[in-house]
């Protein structure tokens, strides 16, 4: 199935800094017009990795469009092809609370 225009692509991620190793930690949920389309408890990467791991989620389902051989895709792109594309992202300060 095409993502397309008007859709709407809604991500919620929450990362953790566990501070004793200094390493961070993920976790995402993503949604496609209002149903769930994937979910990671507990993912690893710093910086903007959760939205590597929703873009993972939502290959699994769907056909990314703008999509280009060996050029990294980012889901800022869904908007370029009229997609709603929302993200909420949320630090929280233990690996407990990355649970949804």
């Amino acid at each position: 199935m095409e993502l397309k225009a008007n859709d709407t692509v809604t991500v919620f991620a929450r990362k953790w800094f566990e501070k004793t190793n200094g390493n961070t930690y993920h976790s995402v949920q993503v949604w496609v017009n209002g149903k769930l389309a994937g979910q990671t408890d507990f993912g690893y990467g710093y910086g903007n990795a959760w939205e590597q791991t929703a873009k993972e989620h939502l290959e699994k389902h769907y056909t990314l469009p703008n999509q280009e051989p060996g050029i990294y895709y980012n889901l800022y792109r869904l908007r370029d092809a009229g997609v709603n594309y929302v993200y909420n992202v949320t630090e929280v300060n233990s690996r407990k609370a990355l649970k949804f």
